[in-house]
């Protein structure tokens, strides 16, 4: 009798653990792929099907011009540079669930992807600045900043990015459906003497595809006379050369 009650104790102590194992399954998450422009080029891989913690899926970009319009990277959630290379395998999970684009090479005027390519504090007081620089989509409400970039550099230097940091400017080949983005810049200025004055403003530009000068270029800049400092803020549509270092060419 007392061996029974002993086996009936330890089931009743291993019930729990077993509840709780079979409870704990690995949860379940969706990655999308699309394309800059289905007319320069394709994906293979992504199902647009939720999987399992732990599965693997493979994207492939394929060029359809490979000569004019070559592939030049994989853009995730249309804000972030992830990789330059054709073939990517990812593994599900929390961190790479999202939307990657195969972003191929257009005419300056159909490209809709851009990099934050340099930034420049130029001031005569300052030696340097901590800066987060943060952004909201117009339409979306002007009050809905979220990050973009941070960082801390030295003032008086055009401070070159990883064009990494991507700005979407709306559906490709559409002259009305395009996106405007409006910054907000927290910075924090810091003297040689270590002597740190903070401050925050707005940009007073507005950033959309039609920015862009002939050379897929776009310069934002800020006179803050409460500081006494200029900003620059370099963006640049997406090209292959941008990452040739990248693609060990």
């Amino acid at each position: 009798m007392k061996k029974i009650l002993n086996i009936f104790m330890l089931i009743l102590c291993l019930c729990p653990v077993l509840l709780m194992t079979a409870c704990k399954s690995h949860g379940k998450f969706l990655i999308k792929a699309g394309t800059s422009d289905r007319e320069l080029g394709y994906f293979q891989g992504a199902i647009n099907v939720e999987m399992e913690e732990g599965k693997k899926v493979t994207l492939v970009a394929k060029e359809l011009l490979s000569e004019s319009n070559p592939f030049i990277c994989w853009v995730k959630d249309y804000s972030k540079v992830v990789s330059t290379s054709k073939s990517m395998t990812l593994t599900y999970n929390k961190r790479t669930a999202g939307h990657y684009t195969a972003v191929f090479a257009d005419s300056n005027a159909k490209m809709r992807f851009s990099a934050l390519t340099s930034i420049n504090f130029e001031s005569e007081n300052y030696s340097s600045v901590e800066y987060q620089i943060s952004s909201a989509l117009t339409s979306a409400g002007s009050d809905n900043f979220t990050t973009f970039v941070s960082g801390k550099i030295e003032t008086n230097t055009d401070f070159k990015t990883d064009n990494k940091n991507i700005v979407y400017l709306g559906t490709a080949n559409s002259d009305n459906n395009y996106n405007e983005y409006k910054y907000k810049v927290k910075v924090k200025m810091i003297t040689s003497q270590n002597i740190q004055t903070e401050y925050e403003f707005e940009v007073g530009n507005l950033l959309s595809y039609k920015s862009f000068d002939n050379e897929g270029k776009c310069v934002l800049t800020q006179n803050i006379t409460a500081i006494e400092t200029n900003l620059s803020l370099t963006f640049t549509k997406l090209s292959p050369d941008m990452y040739e270092k990248a693609k060990g060419k």
